[in-house]
This record gives structure tokens, sequence and C-alpha cells, in this order.
């Protein structure tokens, strides 16, 4: 015979504890659930790194011929999207180097390339799963003269003139709709293609890439830049005939041209 304080139990905790158990089960179950996800995930983020390890992504090798200046050479690549549009990065080559190398994790590998006393050269190669080796072949390209002057300066030491190269030839590269060309422009933009000294009174004379009997660019748009050190405030140049303040590649340049600092107060360039 059972003594003490002994209570049996009422129906109300009686029906919290039957009430009480599904949902404990539940949130058990729904824990274990959200377990098992997690463990997923991580094994198939490990296999995606693993996989990563063992598939190396495929590189385009440039190789050019010695005595190229490796400082010089411009390579603008592109590799090509789902859609059939490319992207568009510039690649340098490293001091003293004799080639170039690019990951190129895509199905197609474009590129333009020029260096010093060539023409430019386009690559336009299939990509696989192995590594390719690409040659560039030096096509002479000769030099047009253009003799100026410089005015309107404010001379600090001696004058360095530097010309950069602009052209939005890239955009041929597209696969895609016009549009989607149209949207995805771009463009080479070449820095130091010539240099000269500038005497103090202002004249010089420079041999400039005869871009204009490149095939590749010979259709395009473009412009030659012109920078001017060795001088106080804006050291931008620009033609002073020009209402446009551009100077575009020519065949041939008048016998002598006039150049003045950009104003960018009535510029289109600001």
């Amino acid at each position: 015979m059972l003594t003490g304080d002994f209570k049996t139990p009422s129906a109300g905790s009686m029906r919290n504890c039957l009430i009480s158990l599904p949902q404990a089960l539940g949130n058990a179950i729904e824990s274990m659930i959200f377990g098992m996800i997690r463990s997923c995930m991580a094994a198939l983020s490990l296999a995606a790194v693993m996989l990563a390890q063992v598939t190396p992504v495929p590189k385009v090798r440039i190789a050019f011929p010695g005595g190229v200046q490796s400082e010089k050479v411009y390579v603008r690549y592109g590799l090509r999207k789902p859609r059939g549009t490319y992207s568009s990065q510039v690649a340098r080559m490293p001091a003293g180097g004799s080639s170039v190398e690019i990951p190129a994790p895509t199905d197609r590998f474009k590129a333009l390339i020029w260096t010093p006393g060539c023409k430019i050269k386009e690559f336009d190669v299939p990509i696989e799963k192995s590594d390719i080796e690409l040659q560039f072949a030096c096509d002479p390209l000769k030099t047009v003269t253009l003799r100026g002057r410089v005015k309107s300066v404010d001379i600090i030491g001696p004058m360095m003139l530097s010309v950069d190269y602009s052209g939005m030839i890239a955009c041929s590269w597209e696969d895609a709709t016009e549009l989607e060309r149209i949207g995805s422009c771009s463009g080479l933009d070449i820095k130091g293609v010539a240099t000269a000294e500038v005497a103090p009174d202002g004249s010089f004379k420079i041999e400039l890439p005869d871009f204009d009997n490149d095939p590749i660019v010979s259709h395009a748009y473009r412009e030659l830049d012109f920078w001017l050190s060795g001088i106080k405030g804006m050291p931008f140049l620009v033609p002073e005939s020009s209402p446009t303040n551009s100077f575009k590649v020519a065949a041939s340049y008048p016998a002598e041209v006039i150049f003045v600092p950009l104003d960018f107060k009535d510029s289109p360039r600001r």
C-alpha cells in the first residue's frame, strides 16, 4: 500500500505531456534534417574543391621572338561567354620575359597583340582541356613622320612627348547579336606607341606607327593622344586647329602641326 504525498497526475498535465511529445519529436526530426542538409552541402563543397584541384584550367601561352621590348608588348584578349560576348582584359609581359601566359576557362580565346615595329596581330583559337601555345611572328610596320610644335606651355624641365593609340576594333570579336555587340564594345588603348624629345623652342619630330596601313585596324575608329612631360599644368596636348580636340590616325600629316594644352572648359572629352 502506497503512503505519502503521491498524487495522481491531473487530466491537464497528462494532456500537456501528450501535446509536448509530438512537438519534441518534430523538433528532433527538423534538427536531424537540417544537419543532413549541412553535411551534404559540406560534402558538395569539398567535392567541388577537389574537382578544381584535379581539373586544371587550360592556359594560353603566347611566345614572342627574341629582342622584343617586353615592357612595350600589348595583349588585349577576350574569353567567350555563354551568350557569345567576350570578356576584355589586358595582359602584361613580365620584365625581361619572352612570353605571356593567360588562364583560359572558356571554349574560345581571341587576342589582339601589338609590339613596336610590328603590325597588330589577331588570334582566334578554340580552347579544349589542354594548354596551347601561340607564336607571335612580327610583320614589319613602317612609320609616318610627324613634325610639330608645342606652344602656350610653362616649361619646368626637359620636355618629352609620349603618344598613345586608341581605337574600337575589338568590337568585331563578338559572336552575339548586333545589340549585344554595341553594349559590349571594347577598344584598344596602347600606351606609348611613340616617344620623342621636344626642343626648348617647342619643336619636335616623332615617328608614329603607320596604323593607317595596318589591315587589322585600318577600318577602325582611331585616334592618337599626345602627352607632354616637363611642363607645369595640363600635360595633355591637342591640335590647335581641331574643333573636336582630337588627332586622327592618317597616312600622312601636314608639314607642321601646332599643339596646345587641352582646355577643359572647351573640351568635349571632359
